[in-house]
């Protein structure tokens, strides 16, 4: 969506919508000072009077000032003009990483590995800060140009001593990415987040949620009572020390769970850094018409060939 130009906060120029949702839209903009891009997050102007929404905007800022972390968000700026409310972050033009499973599929072992080690690294932050984010799934981790994730949208994050913004018991987040703990009305820890994160792994692998089912109640009996699927039911080239690994992050019960992100990352890490597969061809229609995602995996394993990043 293209429209006339606007200018808020005397310097940022919004050029286009590139995301939305219930909470607002997220802007295309240009620094003026400087003409670096940026993303420009805007609070939905229904949502404006709203105070419980309007903290939980001001509160996502106030995070993410507090984490310096490469796969991380980083946020520039928080301001309201005219009664709305905006939150300048960096510009992490890859899409998402529900966006390339959803167009490229179930992603190859060392890519997974890799994401998975990051991630951990981005939740080690927070959580030594006393953050947890409660709503790890694909659609907040976006990819930079050359495929490294980034963890966003913090917006129902909460520190882990302190006032919550949502009524006692309620499930926040997105249900088939919540913990039996949170199921069951219990508050969320780093324990929690753990969970949320071997779901996105499991998914990344398989291109499925292993516990979404098609009501509420039947995700919350599947989250809080089935087994996890096996992974052969989907895919048989998943090593058994990643299978261990994502079912430690699976584990129903909090207290036999992998504790957090530093234990998740070496049990991540004792997966064989197999080399990585063979690039997609950048010949024209290797990629079945879809050369976002296939530029994106060509990316990624030119990265993991050159053993960047994770060891």
């Amino acid at each position: 969506m293209v429209i006339d130009t606007l200018v808020v906060h005397r310097h940022y120029r919004l050029i286009r919508i590139i995301g939305e949702g219930g909470m607002g839209k997220v802007w295309l903009a240009e620094d003026m000072h400087d003409g670096r891009m940026v993303a420009v997050k805007q609070l939905h102007p229904a949502l404006a009077s709203d105070p419980v929404k309007v903290r939980r905007f001001e509160r996502e800022a106030t995070l993410l000032r507090k984490l310096d972390h490469p796969n991380i968000v980083k946020v520039y700026a928080f301001f309201e003009e005219r009664s709305r409310f905006y939150l300048v972050m960096r510009l992490v033009p890859g899409g998402s990483l529900y966006d390339l499973i959803r167009r490229a599929g179930p992603l190859p072992v060392p890519v997974v590995r890799r994401v998975g080690i990051d991630l951990c690294g981005a939740l080690e932050c927070a959580h030594r800060l006393g953050v947890i984010h409660r709503d790890i799934k694909p659609e907040n981790i976006l990819l930079t140009e050359d495929g490294d994730p980034v963890l966003t949208d913090f917006g129902l994050a909460r520190f882990k001593i302190g006032t919550a913004l949502t009524e006692q018991g309620a499930i926040v987040g997105s249900l088939s990415h919540v913990s039996p703990e949170e199921c069951r009305g219990q508050r969320a820890d780093e324990r929690s987040d753990i969970w949320s994160l071997g779901v996105t792994l499991y998914e990344t692998l398989t291109g499925v949620a292993p516990f979404e089912r098609p009501t509420l109640m039947t995700t919350v009996g599947a989250i809080v009572r089935e087994p996890l699927p096996p992974f052969e039911r989907y895919r048989r080239d998943v090593p058994p020390e990643l299978a261990a690994a994502v079912r430690g992050m699976l584990e129903k019960d909090p207290d036999k769970r992998i504790s957090d992100a530093p234990a998740a990352a070496e049990a991540l890490r004792r997966v064989p850094a197999s080399p990585a597969p063979e690039a997609p061809s950048d010949e024209p229609g290797d990629h079945d018409g879809d050369d976002d995602a296939g530029g994106m995996l060509r990316r990624l394993y030119r990265r993991l060939s050159r053993g960047d990043r994770c060891p």
